[in-house]
């Protein structure tokens, strides 16, 4: 069932209602966003440096068997490489992978998290699946396209792709054990082989608390550590390795969440509060400094801010117009008298026959 906008929400498969409601399993909603990207990116090894400065630890499955074991290295050096309790699997999404989402999700994507947890204590450990892919480029040498076929070819592959992230989630959150074994799915997807959604969902994601963390004496790395396939994940699939960011670039993310465990900024928000638990530091939260006030009070403080710089001039203003009105009215004021001293005049002369009649009034009495 979808929205109208960028937003989708799909209930849960019926290929797994009947199971759950067989076993008694509470149900939940999937929810799946795409959020669109600017049109650039940002540089590659800037937020690999970030992630190597914030990260936990940079691990890669493929430095380990099946059994856990590792290929080269000894056992002391297995003991110490250790797991965060908080992991984001990065998956680099290659053509010769696997051809449709639900190859990927049952092959790759399910060995890898099987390999994982053998590696790791999978009760105490919190997995998040980031899977970057790319825009497959269809070129044809012998049919030349002008500038807006291109960019209408651009924007159709993209969409499909789009779509594509689309399927992913829907292959994952129909897998029961992937659906149990990870708290959420995010798909980086992009026309350039120099940009990285993705990759960069998993700095962000990695960043946030450092401000706290360098606080104190306390360790300065995030509880979040990051997992990859194979260290040229990490690199993507640029052959020259170019370090410039890429400009007119269409790039989103596909956001899945499921079971109330929110998107990845939910999950490095729960990575920060474990770290600030294990370091005995109190989470803040942040209260906007602005205080809110009512419409009608601002209005009303408004004015009467106006009126204490306006106070006396207005008031003089008032009772001059005033005293002219009733001199003007009572005829003391005419067009034949003319000048200001003529007019203080007259108001003296009523203020002194006001006192004379009062002084009177007092001696009858």
């Amino acid at each position: 069932m979808r929205r109208s906008g960028s937003s989708s929400c799909m209930l849960k498969p019926k290929a797994v209602l009947s199971t759950q409601e067989e076993q008694g399993e509470k149900l939940s909603v999937t929810m799946v966003n795409n959020k669109q990207l600017p049109s650039y990116s940002t540089e590659r090894f800037y937020m690999l440096s970030e992630i190597e400065q914030n990260a936990f630890s940079i691990s890669y499955l493929c430095d380990h068997d099946c059994d856990g074991t590792a290929e080269t290295a000894s056992e002391s050096d297995i003991d110490d490489c250790h797991f965060p309790s908080y992991i984001l699997l990065y998956i680099l999404w290659r053509p010769e992978m696997a051809a449709s989402p639900r190859a990927l999700t049952e092959g790759v994507i399910q060995k890898s998290v099987n390999q994982l947890k053998s590696l790791t204590d999978s009760k105490n450990k919190n997995i998040y699946l980031v899977v970057e892919t790319l825009v497959r480029q269809v070129s044809r040498p012998d049919c030349p396209l002008s500038i807006s076929e291109k960019q209408k070819q651009k924007t159709f592959l993209y969409k499909h792709q789009v779509d594509v992230a689309d399927q992913l989630a829907r292959c994952v959150t129909q897998n029961k054990t992937l659906r149990f074994d990870l708290q959420g799915l995010t798909v980086g997807i992009c026309d350039h082989v120099r940009a990285a959604p993705g990759l960069e969902a998993c700095m962000d994601a990695m960043i946030l608390g450092s401000r706290e963390r360098r606080k104190g004496n306390c360790d300065i790395k995030s509880s979040i550590g990051i997992v990859a396939l194979h260290p040229d994940d990490l690199l993507g699939l640029d052959p020259i390795q170019e370090t410039d960011a890429a400009q007119d670039v269409l790039q989103s993310l596909t956001c899945c969440e499921w079971n109330g465990n929110g998107d990845l900024l939910t999950f490095a928000k729960r990575a920060h509060l474990c770290w600030c638990t294990s370091n005995k530091i109190e989470l803040k939260e942040e209260r906007s400094k602005r205080k809110i006030v009512p419409l009608r009070r601002r209005q009303r403080n408004a004015i009467d801010q106006d009126f204490t710089v306006w106070d006396p001039i207005a008031i003089f203003l008032i009772l001059f117009i005033a005293a002219w009105f009733y001199l003007h009215m009572r005829g003391l004021v005419t067009s034949s008298e003319d000048g200001l001293g003529v007019f203080f005049h007259r108001i003296e002369s009523i203020f002194t026959t006001d006192k004379e009649a009062a002084a009177e009034k007092g001696d009858q009495l």
